[in-house]
């Protein structure tokens, strides 16, 4: 039986494929998001709105939901490549991006389970890395990735918004989890 609120979480959580019939809570996670990064005064213009989820990418499989007791907990996207990433090359690294927890759920270890799906989805897929991209203004949630094992790598210079890139290597201790 669990005894820590984290234990108790991996044994109720679910990360499964979103579906077309979840799009409004995906929007919804996505818009209380905002809504947080907003009120702290991050502008982040990697818009979590309709706009940016709808045309396919719920039906193409990359938008992730994440189920606490089959309350829809979190969201977020899997992505193959980003352009982002000057060392970008196909196969290397599994992307994580629109990273979205309610708050009723923050502390309580939703984020670090993600990270770690991921983890063993680039363990799966034989990808040496997870990769994100933090609002660079958002240091908060940049200690938060730095916890969770990711090491800050870059800022570009050329991207249209500012962000910070890290990155958590794939480690055997993936395969045995």
């Amino acid at each position: 039986m669990a005894s820590t609120p984290v234990e108790l979480l991996n044994t109720l959580l679910q990360v499964r494929r979103a579906r077309p019939s979840d799009l409004s809570a995906v929007l919804e996670i996505n818009d209380e998001a905002r809504r947080w990064l907003r009120a702290r005064d991050v502008d982040s213009a990697f818009d979590m709105t309709g706009s940016n989820i709808t045309g396919g990418r719920v039906d193409s499989g990359d938008v992730r939901l994440v189920l606490v007791r089959g309350y829809a907990a979190a969201t977020f996207e899997i992505c193959d490549g980003d352009p982002m990433w000057m060392d970008d090359v196909p196969g290397t690294a599994v992307y994580v991006s629109r990273m979205a927890v309610r708050r009723r759920f923050s502390g309580h270890g939703v984020a670090h389970r993600i990270f770690d799906w991921a983890e063993m989805l680039a363990l799966h897929r034989g990808c040496r890395s997870v990769r994100i991209a933090v609002p660079m203004e958002a240091a908060g949630l940049r200690r938060h990735c730095e916890r969770a094992g990711f090491t800050h790598r870059f800022d570009p210079l050329d991207c249209s918004w500012p962000v910070s890139l890290y990155e958590r290597r794939v480690t055997a201790l993936a395969a045995t989890a």
